[in-house]
Parts: C-alpha cells; structure tokens; sequence
C-alpha cells in the first residue's frame, strides 16, 4: 500500500522538517550537519540496494519453475522501476524527521512506541512477523558490530538533545530507527511480502555493511565541533567481589505454555508406567529456560575445601608437595594485582587465532599463560622470567583444564566454540579473584559458559539468516570483554537481559510451533475423511455399473465434496447422508443411461436439480463455476450427446491438472515398500509412542557426527506422521513414526535426555579423573558398567 496510505496514527510522529521546529542555533547546525553527512552516504547505499534487488528480481524471474511467480517477479521489478525515485525522498524526510525531534520528549515516547519491537505481534499478520523478525535481525547485527561507537554516539546526542544518553532505538540514526524508515518508506512499493524482504536484505548488504563507518563518521563530525571532544570510553573498575551482594539476581524465567495436545513439562518430563515405575526422561523445554538463574548463597568452607582438593591433586599428578613453592621476592616474583591488570589488557584486544598443527585455532589458556608472562617480563623490563603466584599458576592451569575439556563438548569451528574462547580471560580473571566458581553450580560467570554452550547446541547447523538469539549471546561475550573489571554482578546484570531477550524468542517460536501443530491436526482430520468418503465411493460405484469417466469423476469431484461435508457435519449429520444419498443418485443416472434404459424414461426435471446440487457442492470444495457446471452437467445426465466427446476431452484435461481437496497433506507411508520392524526398531518405536509432545531429538547430519536438535511437536498415533520443528517454531522436514523408530535403531536420531550436571560440572568431573590418573578412571568406569 502506498506509504501515504497508513500514517502514523499519533500526530506526533507526522514527518516534520529541521527548518519547521524552534531549535536553539547551535543544535540546529549540528543537526543541519550531521542530516548533511548522513544523507549523502545513504542516499548512495539506497540507491545501491534498489540496483541489487533489481538485480536480483530480474535473476528470480530468469530461474522461476512456474509462470505465476515469474510473473510476480517481473511485476514487482516493474514496480521498483517505476517506483525507485520515491523511495530516497520519503526515508530522507523520515530521518530528518527523527533529528529535528530528538530534543522533543513527546516526539521521541511516539517515535520509541513505534521503533521495532515485537510488542504488536498479531498471530493473522504472519508476514508482518517475518518482516519484524528480519529487521530486528539486520537491527542486531549492525548494533553489534558498532557497540562502541554507537555508545559515544549516544552520549553526544545525549548533549544535543540536553537529556541523558539515548538508548538504541531512540538514536535518530541508529540501526534500529533507520530500520523503521526503511519499512515506513518501502510502502510506497506494493510488493509482496516475499519480496519486500529481499529488499531489506538488499539494505542490510549495501546500506547497513558500512554502517560503522558512517557512526564513525559522525563521531568525528561532533569532535571536530566540539561536542564532547575527549569523551573515551573506560570501564568502571571495582574490586572484585564488590558489589556482589548489593546486584539483585535476576528472576527466574516463567516457563512457557504448554502447547496443544498432550502435556509438555519443562526442563525435563518423566513418563511413568502404571505401576508407578518412571519409564523415561526426556527435555522437552525451550532452549533458553534456564538463563538468569539467581545464584545461591556463597558458601566460603565448602569452596575453600573444594578448590584445595583440586590444587592437591593438580600437584600429586606434578609430583609435587600439596603446597607449592613460594617465589622469593625480588627474583621475578610478581602481584596477583599485577596478573589481573595484565589479563584485563588481554581480554580486551581483539580475538586472534594461532597456528596449530597447521590449522588457525583460537588461542587456549596455554597461549593465553604465555601471553600474560611475555606481558610481565616487559613490564617488568628484566630479563628474567616472571614468577607468578603458586596460587594463581595452579588456578590458570586448572581453568586451562577445564576449557580444554569445555571445548570438546562443543562442536569445533562452531559460533558457540569462538564464543566460548573469547570469555577464557574473563572467566580466569574471575577464578584468579573468587574461588567460587570452582564449586558453586549457579556461580553467574558459570551460568553464562552454559548460556553460550547451550546456544550453540541448538543453533549448531543453521541457516545464517537465524542471528538473532546468537546475536543476543554475541553482545552478551562482547560485552563482558569490554565492561568486566572484577565485578561480579555484571553477569547477573546480563544474564537478566539475556533471560528477557530469550523469553521473546521463545513466544514467537511457541505461536509459530502453535500454527503447525493446529495445521498438521487439521491435515490428519481431512485424511481421516478422505480416506472414508473414498470407502464409501467404492461401495457405491462398486454396486452399479458406472461408466469409466463418470467412475473417475466420482471418485476425485464427490470425494472431496463427501469428505468436506464430514469435517464440517460429521458423519451423522443429515448433510452427510443426503450427500451420500445424492452419490447413489448420481451412480444410478450414470447406469440407468449406459444401459438399456430409454431416454424418455429419465426425469428432465431432477436431472437438472441433481446438477444445480452437484455445480453447488463442488463450488464449495473450490471448483471454478465452469468447471463445476460440466462436472454436474456430466454426473447428473444434462450433457447433449453432440457435445459429449469434446467436452469429455477438455473436462478429462482440466482434471488432470487440477489440484485436489487437501493435495498439501502429506501422502501415506509406503507400508509395503518397506521391510518390516526389526525387534529393536519395534522397541524404539514404542518409546517413541510413549514421549510426550515437545521431546528434543538430536538429528545426525553428517558422517562426521555433527548434530542438530529438532523438536517433536506432535504426531498421530493413526497415520503415524510427525511434526519436528526447530527452536525457532519451523516445520522442518517430514517423518513418520517408522521411519524415525528406523533412524533411531540405526543411532542417527537420539533422544535428548536431561543433564544433571551443567557442562562445567562434567567438566570438572573430568578434570579430576585426569589429575586421579589412568587407573581410577579405569575404576570408575568399570565401576559404571
């Protein structure tokens, strides 16, 4: 629809020009200046991105299988065509619009509603939530890839607009409010939705790739003008342990409806048998459930104890004494205060890989240790190597153990294995500084590792588009490299806004998992009826002597009519039998004419009532009226005899194309190309069968063994076809309750069971195993079996 078509309905939000608002002088030559800067470098990316979506239509429409969508694809080329100078107008008028209102309070609460947000989600408006979805993607990204920048950014427009800093969707130019103009303005086109996000993608690759440069840019542009010239961004420092107590934890996420059909508890559901024998625990929550734990009380003994016992056993695998030794001062000894500064330069410089058996891999603690003492010895300028604390070399090597063990429980090259990396020097820092997070299961720095790892297990093998979860945990790690300086609460602080961002993740994909349940039910229910109104024509056809065509007929046009009427009456109802009724009717003009039977015999009259009724119901199953009066004419007898071969001929071809009743359902098991259920598939079936709906699998993709996780959301214990859907609520693929008990006796789909232990807490039961020795392990693993 054209943009001028839907207004905002706030008049606040009306575009408004720099030259119309009463701005003190100053502010309006910043203003003027910066609207100056951005315009120039927009309009050049906008343009771009109207040439790449041309581009890219005119490739769709060479490539497309059907006439239809070519013909969309050219009609939406032509559109852009015609439409493209319009575009640059509105969204310039729109961003000088959000500038000359950023002083204005009334004008920014109307602008900040309206930013993107998925508060006005509407379960009919699924293309608006796809498009509301892509921008907030291509919003996180660009708001990533700028954090500092944007951060300065803020501060400063703070100044001109004489108010503390703006958050991110109130920056007249940030990502999330150019995002908005973008969509006001495309509004103009009236393309599908299909293909108003190829333009958004067009915008995220042309306009939003040089996103920092232009934020860059502008910061430069305020500098030189003055507006807070030495403004540098510093970390707050506190002490560690500081504040720990004062940082309130955050709350507990609420766990999700429970989806239809049979019940899904979360994190994890146990079956039980009738005798009261529990028979099977699955994890059937969302991915995410379990961020923003609050963490339990420290208890200092129980640390102390834990974290000797691990130095001891460090040392009994060294050979050495249960305490280490003591460097002498003044030969190289070095603070536990100097090993925290030097780790913080550390953890913030960019991430870099290094060169391992040939490969680029991200550095471990080792390369990280080395770092620290090359570090030191320069700092120190004396040639001899430093000595750090006995202490603090025991914790950096158990931490590098850790990681070590970490890392294999997560797939190499991964989003999450990159992440995990970078938070190897906050994590040691805070393992330098609070011995806690050795022994407390729900120590924060511990929840976010699992937050990350977790991520990465569901995320693992997915399409690229799909950032925005890992985009949340992205800024989660981003952050904690710039901001973490010892203090605790930070991660309490972020786990919370990650458990709030989480929660939207899971809403939509619970809506979306909805949608699919309601329409794979809906499915088996028009199957159901199908294959009964199918029945019913057998007997009927199978008692008279139908003709071939008209035996054709019945069985495509009446099946459908029969089967819709059984979904919406029932196969009791009145409408029902006289539906039948009408098929006997029909098989018995059918004969009566194909026999001996003179035609004067027949009644003219109920012939042509049969064929209103039949051109009635077969409208209603979705027949166009011509195809629906020759299909009556030639079931109820009405068709002239000299017209009967040709329109027999044209009627055989129309149906011939025609889709049926229900053509989208997903067709029958091939039963009888398949070789029966072995004994062991016949026992994974029945676990299968007594899962709950919302149990996680985990699908192996690979010969490598590399797994993705998918979610049965319901399944049909008649036809057996089930519905797996990913974390974000998307059907993925179809399986029936065979082929999955097959896969699952060949060890390529897996139950997910739940974890009692988080993945540091395997981790370290790892560790111990090693620093025990070959021969406990040996015990412990026999001790097992």
């Amino acid at each position: 629809m054209p943009f001028t078509g839907s207004p905002p309905t706030n008049p606040a939000t009306e575009p408004v020009t720099l030259s119309s608002r009463a701005l003190p002088r100053r502010v309006r030559t910043l203003l003027e200046g910066i609207f100056e800067l951005v315009t120039g470098e927009l309009e050049r990316g906008l343009t771009a991105t109207l040439d790449g979506l041309e581009q890219q239509l005119f490739k769709l429409a060479e490539q497309a299988r059907s006439n239809d969508s070519q013909l969309r694809c050219l009609e939406a080329l032509g559109t852009i065509k015609h439409g493209r100078f319009d575009l640059t107008p509105r969204f310039v008028a729109l961003l000088e619009s959000g500038l000359a209102v950023v002083r204005d309070s009334a004008h920014a609460e109307a602008v900040a509603v309206e930013a993107l947000g998925f508060n006005d989600l509407a379960l009919v408006a699924e293309a608006d939530m796809d498009e509301t979805t892509l921008l907030h993607e291509i919003t996180a990204r660009a708001e990533m890839k700028a954090s500092l920048p944007l951060f300065l950014l803020s501060q400063r427009f703070g100044v001109i607009a004489g108010k503390p800093a703006l958050d991110a969707h109130s920056q007249p130019i940030g990502p999330a409010m150019l995002c908005r103009h973008l969509r006001h303005a495309s509004r103009c086109f009236e393309l599908p939705p299909e293909h108003r996000q190829l333009l958004f993608r067009q915008f995220d690759r042309h306009v939003m790739s040089e996103y920092v440069a232009l934020v860059e840019a502008v910061n430069s542009y305020l500098v030189n003008q003055g507006v807070l010239p030495h403004l540098v961004y510093v970390p707050a420092r506190h002490k560690a342990g500081h504040r720990q107590e004062e940082t309130p934890a955050p709350a507990p996420v609420v766990p999700p409806p429970r989806v239809s059909g049979r019940r899904a508890s979360s994190p994890a559901h146990v079956a039980a048998e009738p005798g009261g024998t529990p028979r099977l625990a699955v994890v059937t929550g969302w991915p995410g459930e379990g961020f923003g734990i609050a963490a339990a009380a420290p208890q200092r003994r129980a640390e102390d104890a834990i974290y000797t016992n691990l130095r001891d056993l460090l040392h009994n695998a060294r050979g050495l004494p249960p305490t280490g030794p003591t460097p002498t001062p003044g030969h190289g000894a070095v603070s536990t205060g100097d090993v925290q500064s030097v780790l913080g330069v550390l953890q913030r410089r960019p991430p870099s890989a290094v060169m391992v058996n040939g490969q680029m891999r991200p550095p471990t603690i080792t390369h990280i240790k080395q770092d620290l003492l090359a570090q030191l010895r320069q700092i120190s300028g004396n040639e001899a190597a430093p000595a750090l604390p006995s202490e603090d070399t025991d914790t950096i090597d158990l931490v590098g153990m850790l990681f070590d063990e970490v890392m294999k429980d997560v797939r190499p090259n991964s989003t999450a294995a990159h992440l995990l990396s970078r938070l190897q020097v906050p994590l040691l820092r805070v393992a330098l500084s609070d011995k806690a997070f050795f022994s407390q299961t729900e120590h924060p720095a511990r929840q976010v590792l699992d937050a990350v790892a977790e991520t990465g297990a569901y995320w693992a093998g997915e399409d690229a588009a799909d950032r925005e979860l890992i985009g949340n945990v992205e800024r989660l790690v981003e952050r904690i490299s710039l901001e973490f300086d010892g203090d605790i609460g930070l991660f309490n602080t972020l786990l919370s806004d990650l458990a709030s961002q989480t929660q939207a993740v899971m809403r939509r994909a619970e809506l979306a998992e909805r949608r699919h349940v309601e329409a794979a039910q809906g499915r088996e229910r028009l199957a159901i009826a199908q294959a009964h109104a199918a029945r019913i024509m057998a007997q009927i056809t199978s008692a008279h002597p139908v003709p071939g065509f008209t035996r054709s007929l019945l069985n495509q046009a009446w099946t459908d009519v029969l089967a819709l009427t059984a979904l919406r009456h029932g196969e009791d109802s009145e409408e029902w039998r006289h539906q039948v009724e009408v098929a006997n009717q029909i098989a018995t003009t059918a004969a009566t004419a194909s026999g001996d039977t003179p035609p004067e015999a027949v009644d003219s009259a109920q012939q042509e009532r049969l064929s209103q009724h039949v051109e009635q119901s077969l409208m209603q199953v979705g027949y166009h009226a011509d195809e629906a009066t020759a299909i009556g004419q030639r079931l109820s007898g009405v068709e002239e005899e000299s017209a009967e071969l040709a329109s027999r001929t044209e009627l055989a071809l129309k149906m011939k194309t025609r889709s049926r009743l229900g053509d989208h359902t997903v067709a029958a098991t091939p039963n009888g190309e398949l070789p029966p259920l072995t004994a062991h598939e016949e026992r994974c079936l029945e676990r299968v069968r007594e899962l709950p709906f919302g149990a996680w699998f985990e699908f192996v993709t690979n010969q490598q063994g590399d797994c993705v996780r998918r979610r049965l959301s319901w399944f049909s214990p008649i036809s057996g076809h089930c519905l797996f859907i990913n974390h974000r609520g998307q059907k993925i693929g179809d399986y029936t309750l065979d082929t999955l008990a097959r896969a699952m006796a060949r060890n390529q789909v897996r139950i997910v069971e739940p974890k009692r232990e988080s993945l540091l807490d395997r981790a370290l039961f790892r560790v111990k195993d090693l620093l025990r020795g070959p021969a406990h392990a040996a015990h412990e693993t026999g001790a097992k079996a």
